[in-house]
């Protein structure tokens, strides 16, 4: 009897044996897989941030240039990551490391990617008069065609006669669009017409313009940082270059005469006025031939009279950019302004100045909202459509071309 209880003793310590052993053996492999499970997790998680990083990294090199080069960010119990961007030409190659912290497991789970970007222009003008939000209203004898300034001038081509409405016009290329999704946000009154497509709903990608980072004659500060020409004063732009100015105002019979052989770059800090007083002033910014230039205007616009006289036929010579901060744009008068007008923040206004007048524009427009008339003419050039080679550098978008984990 006790040989008996002695081999149940020796038998129930090798079960209790086997059953620790097992027991270890599933106990280790709990830990190991969740280890391995945590692992993947963090693996992800750190994956992620790498990606986000790459996604600031595209975000600064298409609103904040000046600071892609590189950088870091942190996210309190999640992890961190390190990016840099390299730029050479139209290509930028952005390198990101995500670093997510374990906590059964020693150290950082690292993933590294490699994202080549490639920067495409935007073409800002392929519509005639767009409108990102509306509305876009033509009122009171106003009307919008189409011309193509390299078969000649706009009057040759304005050999067609709409009988319903009486209107004169070249081509019926032109387009009215609008990113809104209300149809009735486009209001064209029964004494005006569109020749061409109106559209609502149109997905476009608009950039905020960004003024020069540094000029070649700033007059900030200084007894020539509100430029005022009134009288018979001419005041001369003959260099090429970036100018700076607080307030540009022009009044009387006074002129901002922009001559320089090549191209000019005008920022206006704050309002840019020519007769703001008097819609039938003589005051003037005159371009002349071979001249190109661009207005960045930091506050708002208001162009009557005479207004702006662009000398070159190609509207691309004369562009006008309202930043963040502009919030009206105004020309109005019985002058032609052959040019460009990109605001997308802002509300734009072309009118005549009296009944009798006519507000012609040769060009585009893009604004927030646009309010035509009356007697407001808009003749689009259909050149613009696939033209990108006279936009700023700001006018294009960072896309990525190729991912790849390293």
């Amino acid at each position: 009897m006790k040989e008996n209880e002695g081999y149940v003793i020796v038998i129930s310590l090798v079960v209790a044996a086997a059953a620790l052993l097992l027991l270890g053996v599933f106990l280790g492999s709990i830990v190991t897989e969740r280890k391995n499970v945590e692992k993947s997790y963090h693996s992800a998680q750190a994956l992620n941030l790498a990606e986000a990083g790459v996604e600031k990294a595209i975000w600064q090199l298409n609103n904040s240039p000046a600071s892609a080069a590189s950088g870091n960010f942190k996210i309190e119990g999640i992890g961190s990551c390190d990016y840099t961007t390299t730029i050479s030409g139209d290509t930028a190659i952005i390198q990101a490391s995500g670093y997510s912290p374990g906590i059964n497991i020693q150290g950082y789970v690292t993933r590294k990617v490699k994202v080549t970007a490639e920067c495409e222009k935007l073409n800002l003008f392929n519509t005639g008069v767009f409108a990102v939000n509306g509305p876009i209203e033509f009122v009171h004898d106003s009307m919008v065609d189409s011309y193509d300034s390299t078969v000649g001038s706009y009057e040759d081509q304005a050999i067609n006669v709409d009988i319903d409405s009486g209107f004169t016009y070249a081509n019926s290329g032109a387009s009215v669009g609008t990113s809104s999704t209300d149809p009735d946000v486009i209001q064209v009154d029964d004494s005006s017409k569109v020749f061409g497509s109106v559209s609502a709903g149109i997905e476009v990608e608009l950039p905020q313009p960004t003024p020069p980072a540094s000029f070649d004659y700033d007059y900030s500060g200084t007894a020539q940082a509100v430029l005022s020409i009134s009288g018979s004063e001419v005041y001369e732009i003959s260099t090429p270059g970036t100018y700076r100015y607080d307030v540009i105002s022009i009044s009387g019979n006074g002129v901002l005469e922009i001559n320089a052989p090549g191209k000019v770059t005008i920022y206006v800090a704050g309002d840019v006025r020519v007769n703001d007083l008097d819609v039938t002033g003589n005051g003037e910014i005159r371009v002349a031939t071979g001249t190109t230039v661009e207005f960045y205007v930091g506050g708002n616009l208001k162009v009557a009279g005479n207004g702006i006289v662009n000398s070159n036929s190609d509207p691309s010579s004369l562009a006008i950019y309202g930043t963040e901060q502009t919030e009206n744009v105004q020309i109005q008068g019985n002058a032609a302004y052959c040019g460009l007008v990109y605001a997308p923040g802002a509300s734009v206004t072309i009118k005549g100045a009296t009944d009798k007048d006519s507000a012609v524009f040769y060009g585009a427009v893009v604004a927030n909202s646009i309010y035509i008339g009356p007697h407001g003419s808009i003749h689009y050039d259909e050149t613009l459509k696939e033209r990108t080679d006279f936009l700023p550098s700001w006018a294009s978008i960072y896309r990525a071309a190729s991912w790849e984990e390293t």
